[in-house]
């Protein structure tokens, strides 16, 4: 059973980097909220709705409600500690 929040997988800065830029549904080169719920859906997360909005908090630096390619790195830090860690 996984703790809540916790990642059923483990997941690369590369490749969650690649995974968030694939959720970019509309191509306009940033994450909207939509979007990052269903990346973090994809990521594994078992209330992807909640990580994506505190997520989004913590990430958007210019408060544009959009997580731009400059702020791809801080969300991948902030998705990588929810991650369950293979020992």
């Amino acid at each position: 059973m996984a703790l809540p929040g916790v990642s059923k997988f483990n997941f690369s800065r590369e490749e969650m980097k690649e995974i968030f830029r694939e959720h970019d549904i509309d191509g306009d080169g940033y994450l909207s909220i939509s979007e990052l719920i269903k990346a973090m859906g994809f990521l594994g997360h078992s209330i992807p709705f909640y990580k994506a909005h505190y997520g989004m908090a913590y990430c958007d630096e210019n408060g544009d409600g959009l997580i731009s390619e400059d702020e791809l790195d801080k969300l991948i830090d902030y998705a990588e500690r929810f991650q369950k860690r293979r020992r």
